[in-house]
């Protein structure tokens, strides 16, 4: 059972820190450097940065 929980664990950290890297890059790219120390620190398996990411996209033209 153990190795259930390590899957599930690397799949967590993998999903977090993809989203993490995305957002990250686009907050470097716009200017956001505040939000670079937040994004790389708080573990929030994905949610953080997904609503930075909702919140600077671009406007659909």
């Amino acid at each position: 059972m153990r190795t259930g929980r390590g899957i599930l664990l690397a799949a967590l950290v993998s999903w977090d820190t993809a989203w993490k890297a995305v957002a990250i890059r686009r907050a470097l790219k716009n200017g956001h450097r505040a939000w670079v120390p937040v994004l790389a620190l708080v573990n929030s398996a994905g949610l953080l940065p997904m609503l930075f990411l909702a919140l600077t996209r671009p406007p659909i033209e």
